[in-house]
């Protein structure tokens, strides 16, 4: 598992690409929830862009390690919140301003990223 995250987060044009899009779309008033937040990446990206809370949901085992991760680096970063759940289990206490989702269609999991993106329109994000 370890071997996983460690190739996604070696990906840097990928990384680059998101953190210009976070610092572009965060404001110090917003509320992000990462779906799926594996190791927390872009949740942390996105509290050091000024969110003032993060929701990083990640239904495995990975988020005990993104916990580890937070309480290393808390000085640096704001509210993250960490909830281990399927996101259409979750039930957030507000609703989001931005929601960052990379979807990994080709691993064959088309039927629970149109399950996250219904969560996604109904209950995780703030309408304009």
């Amino acid at each position: 598992m370890i071997s996983y995250y460690r190739r996604l987060v070696s990906e840097l044009p990928r990384i680059e690409a998101f953190q210009k899009g976070i610092e572009a779309a965060v404001g110090p008033d917003s509320i992000v929830c990462e779906i799926g937040s594996g190791l927390g990446t872009y949740s942390f990206l996105a509290s050091r862009a000024g969110a003032s809370k993060v929701y990083a949901i990640e239904e495995s085992s990975v988020i005990n390690l993104s916990r580890k991760l937070y309480s290393a680096n808390q000085e640096t970063l704001g509210e993250i919140v960490f909830i281990k759940k399927h996101s259409t289990a979750t039930h957030l206490p507000e609703k989001a301003d931005i929601i960052i989702f990379e979807n990994y269609d080709c691993q064959g999991l088309l039927l629970r990223a149109i399950n996250s993106l219904h969560f996604i329109s109904n209950c995780a994000m703030k309408m304009a």
